[in-house]
């Protein structure tokens, strides 16, 4: 909840994309979200969800850690899957691009995310409330990996979004979500 919460302080704070006034507004009887933008928050959550599943038994299962590591590995890895879909969803370009480092708010916000799943990491009494435990440097870099496939995912997802609209000569990239032409 608290991630789900904190990652929206991020948009409040982006920066309208360039031609943005530009465009035309939103049709009266449009759909605020068309069937692709629904078909994607879908899969999305089924992929970060499923990956900290698989995580979380193949860890155990290989006896790699223990539960309450694995557990901990499992809540961080979707937490930053989380993360890495808010560098997709926050432009219609591609995330890493120029336009990355153009809300320095939403590194603000992910770093105090961040900070908060450190506290409930390593704070004694977060552990026995949440039953979480210390992770290592290797268990963050396993976190970070898995979360960092959601990127690659939905980039991918996104440039053959881009190449399709293209194709239909339809010009850049648009998502309903932000407007309807």
């Amino acid at each position: 909840m608290v991630s789900a919460i904190t990652i929206q302080f991020a948009f409040i704070f982006e920066p309208a994309e360039a031609g943005t006034m530009d465009r035309p507004p939103r049709k009266k009887n449009a759909a605020m979200m068309h069937k692709h933008d629904v078909f994607q928050i879908a899969y999305v959550a089924m992929l970060i969800a499923g990956i900290g599943l698989w995580a979380f038994d193949w860890l155990t299962a290989n006896h790699l850690t223990d539960r309450t590591t694995a557990s901990t590995m499992m809540v961080n890895m979707i937490v930053l899957g989380k993360i890495f879909y808010l560098f997709n969803i926050r432009t219609n370009t591609l995330a890493l691009s120029k336009n990355l480092f153009s809300n320095p708010m939403a590194f603000v916000i992910i770093g105090i995310m961040l900070a908060l799943q450190c506290f409930l990491t390593y704070v004694p009494f977060m552990q026995d409330i949440f039953q979480t435990a210390p992770m290592s440097w290797r268990e963050w870099g396993l976190a970070i990996l898995a979360g960092s496939i959601i990127l690659i995912v939905t980039e991918i997802d996104k440039i053959i979004r881009i190449r399709r609209q293209r194709m239909r000569g339809h010009g850049a990239f648009r998502s309903v979500t932000k407007t309807q032409g």
